[in-house]
């Protein structure tokens, strides 16, 4: 088993400068076997063989990521006996891209193509010459001392006609390959100069001084945090009507910005945050006593409260590109690991990929709503549950009604068995035409000391369907706290308010007819104190 030695950055100033020069230097060729992405970083594991003597060595491992956190590497070792960790350093290494394969390769294409651009911009002034030569010695015959024969001026006059013709040619063509060569020049710069970028972002080397107890081949690992790697959930919502069906597929979109490319990588995903792990917090006692008023310094600066606003980027969601098999799902009280099967190739870039955690379908049950609060319309709403041992992360959701894009939204935080409801869409087939809120002041005499205002609305629903349609109204009434503030319903009968007033209403439409709903309710409150809300 790996032997792990937990490393810290450590300024070693002189000693670790001398020791660099006295032990052997050797350099590793590490590859990424693993990576764990959590909401806010990540964490890159690589692997390495090399044979060692025994002593002391310089282990160097070049060119990993500069968004590594130097605090967070961990060193392993396999072999015949531990390796003794004696220090560790991270340094910026020089620039020097000569020896990466990707590069020269690189450089190689954008020379060809520097080369075959020039070659026609060259070939270009030769025609450009050519042409103007023989109009120079077309001008100095018809314009010159010496009289020459109508003969040789018609001579003269064929010979440049097809010589012009000629090269005319011979320069659209080279025009046209020169628009090519220059056109796939462009794409090699940028490709060299993506790649130039990409690596000049990987010249942190990790620099370990290590003792030997004995010769042979040992296996090296090291891991590090990097906080440029993170993910995101998102889902899809695929609502089957008939069926009363629906199919949700969780996705990670996942940004790949560590500086370093991936070939072959164990990837997972866990949907648990990396918390600092200090100790156990102690409970404090809670102190009661009578008032006393603060005497505080006069010069004493008074308390302030800071508070930092969290921002966050909602992008829009990318089309889902063709993913692998959903991978193996790992529980724990902690958080979900999501472990991809086989291995992946992501090269590090600016944009996100979408990536399929899992698929679930459930059985769901449907209901047309009105949401008197907001737009004056029916919805198509759903109501499921989180059928998943895990929670599902808040994230970003696009909806499907029987395989037609709907819309985009928002899934917040759905626990295990946690029920949700959903909106599929509104109802084109139900209009609705709410009236104005009526008012209304009544006093019962000069004595009275209480004040009673009524209010009233009418709703109408019309259904231009051939079927009767059963639609819920979710509405509200005033409510409050205070026991001498009385709020009486009229109209709807035989409804529950809860707690704040708020109830939900069924009722039947028949087919192509339309339905009128009223509401009315009074509010009565003593004359004497002000009220606030209505």
């Amino acid at each position: 088993m790996y032997q792990p030695n937990v490393l810290k950055l450590v300024v070693l100033s002189g000693i670790f400068c001398s020791t660099v020069v006295q032990a052997d230097t050797i350099i590793v060729d590490s590859k990424i076997n693993k990576v764990t992405v959590y909401q806010q970083q990540g964490v890159v594991e690589r692997q390495a063989k090399v044979t060692l003597s025994a002593g002391e060595h310089m282990l160097r491992f070049p060119q990993l990521s500069n968004f590594l956190s130097a605090n967070s590497v961990q060193f392993m070792s396999k072999g015949a006996k531990p390796l003794v960790l004696l220090g560790v350093e991270a340094k910026k290494a020089e620039e020097d891209f000569t020896h990466d394969s990707d590069y020269q390769a690189a450089e190689k294409a954008l020379k060809e193509a520097q080369s075959l651009v020039r070659d026609e911009e060259d070939a270009l002034q030769i025609i450009q010459r050519q042409l103007d030569w023989l109009d120079k010695l077309e001008s100095g015959v018809t314009s010159g001392d010496k009289a020459f024969s109508l003969e040789h001026i018609q001579q003269l006059q064929g010979y440049t006609h097809q010589s012009v013709n000629q090269l005319f040619k011979e320069r659209r063509l080279a025009e046209d390959r020169l628009a090519n060569h220059q056109k796939q020049l462009a794409k090699v710069q940028k490709r060299f100069n993506e790649l130039t970028e990409k690596i000049a972002h990987r010249n942190t080397d990790i620099w370990l001084k290590v003792q030997v107890p004995q010769a042979g081949e040992y296996q090296l690992g090291l891991s590090y945090t990097n906080d440029n790697l993170v993910w995101q959930p998102s889902y899809q919502l695929y609502y089957d009507s008939q069926k009363q069906q629906i199919d949700l597929r969780t996705y990670a979109q996942l940004y790949q910005r560590s500086g370093e490319d991936w070939k072959d990588v164990q990837l997972v995903f866990s949907s648990g945050v990396p918390v600092r792990t200090d100790a156990a917090p102690e409970t404090q006692p809670w102190i009661i006593g009578y008032y006393e008023p603060s005497h505080r310094d006069h010069f004493a600066a008074a308390p302030m409260a800071m508070q930092k606003n969290m921002v966050t980027e909602k992008g829009r969601m990318l089309e889902m590109a063709a993913v692998a098999p959903e991978p193996d799902i790992e529980i724990s009280h902690v958080a979900a690991l999501f472990a991809l099967k086989g291995k992946v190739s992501i090269p590090s870039q600016a944009e996100k990929q979408a990536i399929l955690l899992s698929e679930s379908s459930q059985a769901v049950k449907s209901e047309y709503a009105y949401y008197a609060q907001h737009q004056d319309t029916v919805w198509v709403t759903i109501q499921g549950k989180n059928s998943e041992n895990y929670p599902l992360l808040a994230g970003e959701l696009q909806t499907f009604y029987d395989g037609r894009f709907v819309g985009t939204g928002h899934l917040e935080t759905l626990y295990p068995q946690q029920t949700f409801t959903q909106l599929m869409g509104q109802d084109q087939t139900i209009t609705v035409k709410k009236s104005p809120l009526k008012r209304f002041n009544e006093t019962s005499g000069v004595l009275t000391k209480s004040q009673v205002v009524k209010f009233e609305q009418d709703t109408v629903f019309s259904n231009a369907r051939g079927e009767a349609v059963e639609v819920t109204i979710h509405h509200r009434v005033p409510s409050s706290a205070q026991k001498d503030i009385v709020v009486s319903v009229q109209q709807p009968s035989n409804i529950t308010l809860d707690n704040v007033g708020r109830y939900a209403q069924k009722i039947t439409l028949p087919a192509k007819q339309a339905v009128t709903i009223k509401q009315a309710f009074s509010v009565e409150y003593p004359k004497d104190k002000p009220i606030s809300g209505l």
